[in-house]
C-alpha cells in the first residue's frame, strides 16, 4: 500500500508540473553533470600549460590511490545522523571519479562504483533527517553520471534503481505529508536537499523524466527562495562556514542545470554576483573565518567561486579562490579534511583568469546579517583584522552575539568566538526567547565578545543595525546600534568599533538607563595578565597590550571559560578578558587593543562626534 500511494502522489504530480518544466533540452549521454566530455577535453588541453591546474589534477589523483584501500561506507547514525557517511560516499565517489575521466585507469572507476553498490544497499538513506538524502543524492548523481561508461547494465540498474526509491520517492512522499523546512528556502537545508535532488533527478532524467521533471521543477523553486537570505549583498545570516556548505550546492546546482538542462538556472539574481566577496572579506589575517553562528574559524574554500566567477565573470574570485587552494596545498600536504569532499570541482570548474586587485579594504554586509569587517592590508599576514556584526538571534544558528567581533593581528587571533557546541546537547535547538539553547554556554551572551547587563541574555528577537560606517580611510569605523538585543535590560546600548590607523581595534560602547552591573567580555586563546587598567596579552611570542580608556576607575579581570555544566566543552586553553561596571545607569566603556605593546594615540569622544 506505501508504494501504491507513492504512485499515486507521482501521477498526480506529473499532471500539475509537466507544463511546468520541460526535459526537451536534456543533454543526452553522459557526463552531463556539471562535467561534460567538452569540460574533460578542455582540462587535459589546459594543464598541459597550467602547472597549477596539473598540480590539483595530480593531487586528486593521490587522493583517490589513498582512497582504494579505505572501507566502503556505512550505514551508521551519530545521534539523528548519517550525515558523515553520506559525506564520505561523496568524497569516495567523485575523487575516484574524476581520476578515472582524467587518467582512464580502472582500478578508480571500480572503487567509485563499489561505494555506489555498498550505498545501495542501505535499507534507506536516513530521511527522518533528510541533509543525510540529500547529499548521498548528490554522491549517487555525480558517480552514475561520472562512472556511467564504466559501469555494466546491471550495476546502472542498481544505483538507478536506489536513487529512485530511496531518494527522490521517499522526497515527494515527504513533500506530500507537510511542509518541509528544506523547501523554505530559510537557511542551507533548502541548498543542500534541493541541490542533492536536482544532481541525481538529472542523472536519470532521460530514463525517469517524470519524477525527475516534477522534483527539479519543485527544487529550483526552493533553491530560488533563498535569494532573501542572501540579500541584499550577498551574506547570510548562517556565517562564512554555513556559506561555504550551502552555497556550494548551490552553485552545484546551478552548473548541473547549465550543463544538463540549459535555460533553468538557480543563479537567478543579480545579487549573486556580490556573493563571493562574503567569504573574501570574512576570512581574517590570521586565515581563519569570522566565524559566527554555529560555525568554526577553520577556513576553507569552495569550488562555488570558481563557479561564480564563470557565471558573472568575476575572475577576481578565481584569483582568489587559487591563491586560497595554493596556501592549502603546499607540498607536504597528505590529505584533506572531509569538507574538501567537493575538491574535484575545483578541476572540473577551473578558471585561471585574474589578478592580485586594489579590492577595498573594507565592506559591510546589511540584510538579516548586518555584519561587518575591516584590514589593514590584503597581503600583510600580519596585518590587523577586525570582523564584527549586530543582526538577529533568532535566525537559523543564530548564537546571542549581537555586538560580537574578532580579532586578527601579528599573524594571530586575539579576540574569538569559540564557535558551536555538541548539536545533540539537549535543547540545542529550542531557539525561542528562554529556550533551552540560550543555557548553553557557547551560545549564550556570556561566551562571547560583548556585552551582559545585569547578567541577563540577550534578548532573541528583533534586528540590531548597523547605523554607520566610514571605510576605506586610516581610521575607519563602523556604528552598531544594539537596543533591540537589551530591550528591558538598558534603554539604549550602541558599539562602536575603529581601527586606529589600521592597527589598533578600539571598542567604545554607550549604555544608558542600564538596569545592573554592566560586564564586557572578550574571549581569547592568549595568556593574560591584568595589571589595574591595563592586561598585557601573549600568544604564540607575540604581543597584544589591552587598556581601559574609559571609565577611568575600571579594571580588568580574567574569568575562565569553562561553563562548570556537564556535556557542554570546557573551552580549555580559553580564558575572558573582563571589564566590570556596576552602580550606574549610564556609562561609557573604551578599551584599546594594540598589537605589539605600543598604543597609537587615540582619545574618547562621543560615538555622535565619529568621522
Amino acid at each position: 500500500m506505501k508504494f501504491l500511494g507513492i504512485g499515486i502522489i507521482l501521477i498526480s504530480l506529473a499532471a500539475t508540473c509537466t507544463a511546468q518544466l520541460s526535459l526537451s533540452s536534456l543533454k543526452r549521454g553522459h557526463p552531463r553533470i556539471a562535467f561534460t566530455e567538452q569540460d574533460e577535453q578542455r582540462i587535459k588541453s589546459q594543464m598541459r600549460t597550467d602547472d597549477f591546474l596539473r598540480m590539483l589534477v595530480q593531487r586528486n589523483t593521490q587522493f583517490a590511490d589513498r582512497g582504494i584501500s579505505k572501507p566502503v561506507t556505512r550505514r551508521a547514525l551519530v545521534g539523528p545522523r548519517m550525515l558523515y557517511q553520506s559525506r564520505l560516499a561523496i568524497e569516495s565517489v567523485i575523487h575516484q571519479a574524476m581520476a578515472y575521466r582524467m587518467t582512464g585507469q580502472r582500478k578508480y572507476a571500480d572503487r567509485g562504483i563499489k561505494e555506489m553498490m555498498a550505498a545501495a544497499a542501505f535499507s534507506d538513506w536516513n530521511p527522518s533527517h533528510f541533509l543525510d538524502v540529500g547529499e548521498m543524492l548528490t554522491a549517487m548523481g555525480i558517480g552514475y553520471d561520472w562512472l556511467y561508461d564504466a559501469m555494466s547494465s546491471s550495476q546502472r540498474q542498481v544505483v538507478r534503481k536506489a536513487i529512485v526509491d530511496k531518494g527522490l520517492k521517499v522526497a515527494l512522499d515527504h513533500q506530500s505529508k507537510k511542509a518541509q523546512m528544506w523547501m523554505s528556502g530559510e537557511n542551507n537545508w533548502t541548498e543542500v536537499v534541493n541541490g542533492g535532488i536536482i544532481i541525481a533527478a538529472l542523472a536519470v532524467a532521460d530514463e525517469e523524466p517524470t519524477i525527475a521533471a516534477t522534483l527539479i521543477d519543485r527544487a529550483i523553486k526552493a533553491i530560488q527562495k533563498t535569494d532573501r537570505v542572501y540579500r541584499p549583498d550577498g551574506a547570510t545570516h548562517e556565517g562564512p562556514a554555513y556559506w561555504h556548505y550551502g552555497f556550494t550546492y548551490h552553485a552545484l546546482a546551478n552548473r548541473a542545470l547549465a550543463t544538463a538542462l540549459p535555460g533553468r538556472p538557480v543563479f537567478d539574481d543579480s545579487l549573486y554576483a556580490k556573493t563571493g566577496n562574503f567569504p573574501i572579506y570574512m576570512q581574517g589575517t590570521s586565515g581563519e573565518f569570522y566565524n559566527y553562528a554555529d560555525g568554526t574559524p577553520n577556513f576553507y574554500v569552495s569550488p562555488a567561486m570558481f563557479e561564480l566567477s564563470r557565471a558573472f565573470n568575476q575572475p577576481f574570485y578565481a584569483w582568489w579562490t587559487r591563491e586560497r587552494l595554493k596556501d592549502i596545498l603546499g607540498p607536504q600536504l597528505s590529505s584533506l579534511n572531509n569538507e574538501y569532499r567537493f575538491f574535484p570541482l575545483f578541476i572540473a570548474w577551473y578558471d585561471g583568469r585574474g589578478g592580485a586587485s586594489d579590492a577595498p579594504l573594507d565592506r559591510s554586509f546589511g540584510g538579516n546579517s548586518q555584519v561587518f569587517s575591516m584590514r589593514g592590508s590584503w597581503t600583510d599576514p600580519n596585518a590587523s583584522f577586525v570582523g564584527a556584526k549586530g543582526g538577529d538571534n533568532s535566525l537559523s544558528h543564530a548564537h546571542q552575539d549581537v555586538g560580537s567581533f574578532v580579532f586578527d593581528a601579528l599573524g594571530v587571533r586575539w579576540g574569538v568566538d569559540l564557535g558551536p557546541d555538541n548539536y545533540n546537547l539537549p535543547g540545542y535547538w529550542d531557539d525561542k526567547e528562554g529556550g533551552a539553547r540560550w543555557k548553553i554556554f557557547r551560545l549564550e551572551a556570556e561566551s562571547h565578545n560583548t556585552l551582559t547587563i545585569g547578567r541577563r541574555q540577550q534578548r532573541i528577537a528583533g534586528l540590531n543595525q548597523v547605523t554607520r560606517t566610514s571605510f576605506n580611510s586610516s581610521d575607519p569605523f563602523a556604528i552598531i546600534d544594539m537596543s533591540a538585543a537589551y530591550r528591558g535590560a538598558a534603554n539604549s546600548v550602541k558599539r562602536g568599533i575603529q581601527l586606529v590607523d589600521r592597527k589598533d581595534l578600539l571598542v567604545q560602547d554607550e549604555i544608558t538607563g542600564a538596569n545592573g552591573e554592566i560586564r564586557w567580555i572578550m574571549m581569547t586563546r592568549a595568556n593574560i595578565n591584568a595589571n589595574g587598567n591595563r592586561a598585557v596579552l601573549t600568544q604564540a611570542g607575540k604581543t597584544l597590550t589591552a587598556r581601559i580608556l574609559s571609565p577611568s576607575d575600571a579594571r580588568f579581570t580574567v574569568v575562565t571559560a569553562d561553563p562548570g555544566k556537564a556535556g557542554e566543552n570546557k573551552n580549555v586553553g580559553y580564558r575572558r578578558l573582563a571589564v566590570h561596571v556596576g552602580g550606574r545607569k549610564d556609562a561609557t566603556i573604551v578599551v584599546q587593543l594594540s598589537p605589539g605593546g605600543s598604543p597609537r594615540p587615540t582619545s574618547v569622544s562621543p560615538l555622535a562626534s565619529w568621522r
